[in-house]
Formats: C-alpha cells, structure tokens, sequence
C-alpha cells in the first residue's frame, strides 16, 4: 500500500527520527509537542517544500463533480510520475489531500490527549513516524498510488503495482477488481476512480487506521465486515477525515494511537525499527 519503505529510511533521517536521542525523552506539554510538531513537518508538507510526498507533481484544483462528498475541501488531482523502479517509472492520477503542518500537528497532539496517554511526548513521535511512513501526509480521495508489489509471492514481485484508492482507503471496483501491476508504464482505466468500491481494504490512511481501532475510539460508521472486506469501511474513512478537516481532532488519529508500537519509529528519538517489524 502507500506504507513507503522504499522511502523510509531517507526520510526518516530527514525529519531527525534518526537523530541521537536524548538520554531520557523528556513529557512536554500538548502545546509545546504542537509547536514542534509543526516545525518539524512544515518544511515537508508545505506548498513550496514537500519533499517525500512524492504524489505532489502536476497538481491542480480538482473538478469534483463525480466527488461530491468532497466538495468544499482544497482537493488537488495530481498526474505524478512514480520513480521508484527507475527503469520502469509509472504515471498515474490521484485526488488528494494535504494537509497542513498546523493540521497535522493538532490532530497528532489532541490523539494522544484524548486517548489519556500519560508518555504524550513518545505518542506524538510514534504518531508522527507512522504517519509519514504510511502516507507521507498525503490523502487520497480518489485515484492510483504506486507501490511495490506487498509479498514476494505476488506475480510480479519486483515491479509497480497500481492500488486504486477511494476515500482514503485501498478498494476494489467493478471494472479495476483486482490490485495489477502497471501497464505499459501507466495505471488504469482511468473511470475506476469513481465507481463505487466493491471492496475496501484494511488500512484507513494517512495513519492506517483500521475497522477496528477505528470502532474502539468512537467511531460510528458502519464498517462493514473485514473479512469480506465491505466496502462500508472507506465511506467511514472518508467521512470521519472530512469531518476532521476543519477541527482540532481527527478521529482518524485517534484511532491509530491503539496501534502504535516500537515499529512504528519515533520521530524524537533514535530508536531503531526492530527488523521483526518489515
């Protein structure tokens, strides 16, 4: 899916969550985590400086007449070229989001607050990491995001895959009803962007949230079955990160902070991700 190994390192290092840490991380407070967190992505996710988000290319105010859930909201339609294989680079269009540092920062404090987290300062930094390794704080509302191929067993196991996104979450429809490898050098068809999901996957970006992290911090949409993979879950998706938009809290994040662990990074310090964790 979007979590980009391919750029974790790199940007980890980028963002000081390789720095050398301190001997002991010290608890601030929600507004001083705020603050730092701002600075710490603003240079990253700004309009002039957002190196990582790699979707951020050819971008333009999206027409949203076949989105009307998301009308009112800044979404770009970007056309990017992914450059990850660089012998094979892959064009493709998405919708999205980006949110800003302000944005990011409050909703990654006021999770850890409200999920009565005593350690706010290694919430916040375990917070943060799996944001940017999950999605490098890009929301995708509608459209393709390249990947590489997510098990060596798949059929193409060293070349871009084209996962097909709908409200933040990776989907299925009636005429894309499969995951495939890009096609001479592009994904499609292009219409898939805006059927209705047959099938929603399992991770709710930007903090792959899940079904059921998601029901245990509130959340009231109808997720449907995670089994069967019910579509149901992408319509909560997008609904909880629309609602979230022009608030202090993203119930989204709220929700991740169940999830988060030693794989996950911290952005405070220079914890290593164990290597049980790729």
């Amino acid at each position: 899916m979007m979590k980009a190994l391919r750029t974790a390192v790199c940007l980890l290092a980028a963002f000081g969550i390789l720095a050398p840490a301190r001997a002991k991380v010290r608890q601030l407070s929600p507004a001083m985590l705020q603050q730092r967190i701002a600075a710490w992505a603003e240079p990253h996710v700004s309009e002039d400086h957002h190196e990582g988000q790699y979707m951020r290319q050819g971008c333009s105010h999206a027409n949203l007449e076949q989105l009307p859930d998301w009308k009112g909201l800044p979404v770009k339609v970007c056309t990017y070229t992914d450059t990850q294989f660089p012998k094979n680079p892959v064009k493709a269009t998405a919708y999205l989001l980006f949110p800003s540092a302000d944005q990011l920062a409050s909703w990654i404090v006021n999770a850890c607050v409200d999920a009565g987290r005593d350690d706010l300062t290694t919430c916040t930094g375990r917070l943060a990491s799996r944001l940017w390794m999950a999605s490098n704080a890009q929301f995708p509302v509608a459209g393709y995001v390249v990947e590489p191929a997510q098990d060596k067993k798949w059929k193409y196991p060293n070349e871009p895959y084209c996962f097909l996104f709908r409200d933040g979450v990776s989907v299925t429809t009636a005429s894309y009803p499969d995951t495939t490898h890009a096609v001479d050098k592009a994904c499609g068809p292009p219409a898939a962007a805006f059927e209705a999901p047959v099938k929603a996957f399992s991770y709710g970006r930007p903090v792959s949230a899940t079904r059921k992290s998601y029901t245990a911090a509130g959340g009231t949409g109808d997720v449907g079955d995670a089994d069967l993979r019910s579509p149901q879950w992408a319509f909560a998706v997008g609904q909880a990160f629309r609602a979230g938009w022009r608030a202090e809290r993203n119930l989204l994040f709220r929700a991740a902070v169940a999830d988060l662990s030693a794989c996950d990074g911290n952005i405070w310090t220079d914890e290593r991700i164990p290597s049980s964790c790729q």
